[in-house]
């Protein structure tokens, strides 16, 4: 299986109209990093399970 992940930053705008981007801050990417991480992760324990079974 093929697994993927992508990562979007989610926002309200001044009219509380929630909105997407793909640009992060300087002091967002940390998080964005941190994320993504987590999704290898979980991206590895799925196919050692997989492997597993």
């Amino acid at each position: 299986m093929l697994l993927r992940a992508t990562i979007e930053r989610r926002y309200k705008d001044e009219d509380s109209t929630w909105k997407s981007s793909g640009s992060f801050s300087r002091n967002e990417i940390p998080m964005a990093v941190y994320c993504l991480f987590k999704a290898f992760a979980a991206m590895v324990e799925e196919r050692d399970a997989e492997d597993g079974e």
